[in-house]
């Protein structure tokens, strides 16, 4: 029998998802993904909210995640790229928190966009995750329907590049960049 694990997979970001799946080698089950919860500071500007990502991760109970190692972006001004940097450390948190409060240690695989996009035959193009995404997850096609649904199609995707190289490894949760 194929050992099953709960996987999350993270797109960080405003306009990310957070996707939970039961995987083997077979694939997947139990497949959900979640818009990220985001909530408006007092000075009027959204961010990732790790309250909402913890009550999220406490009702999923993933055994490990995939988050998406997100670097600078050299076309943004400094306050958005500070204000990312800040939502990707609040998600990275909620999940490091809830794997520490289980038990699981360091449970987290961070991966850099390449790293994961070019195994899957990705590129920056958000199209190509929307169609692969479909594909792999038919069942939540009309949750892929729309152009600004990249966010949750990259959030399945990481699930199935775990999948697909990582679980064959055996490797486990570790703390990578």
């Amino acid at each position: 029998m194929t050992k099953v694990f709960r996987i999350s997979g993270a797109d960080p970001g405003l306009k990310g998802a957070i996707a939970f799946a039961d995987v083997s080698g077979d694939g997947f089950a139990n497949v959900v993904v979640y818009d990220m919860p985001v909530s408006t500071l007092i000075d009027g500007r959204p961010l990732p909210d790790e309250v909402q990502v913890s009550a999220i991760l406490a009702a999923e109970k993933p055994d490990m995640a995939v988050i998406e190692h997100v670097g600078p972006r050299p076309k943004t001004g400094a306050a958005s790229e500070w204000r990312f940097a800040m939502g990707f450390s609040a998600l990275r948190s909620a999940f490091r928190l809830h794997f520490a409060a289980r038990g699981n240690g360091p449970a987290t695989f961070l991966i850099d966009p390449k790293a994961w996009k070019t195994p899957l035959g990705l590129t920056s193009d958000k199209a190509l995750s929307l169609d692969l995404a479909r594909k792999i997850f038919p069942s939540l096609a009309t949750a892929l329907a729309r152009a600004k649904d990249d966010g949750r199609a990259e959030a399945l995707l990481l699930l199935e590049f775990y999948r697909r190289e990582v679980l064959p490894r055996g490797a486990a949760g570790v703390e990578v960049c």
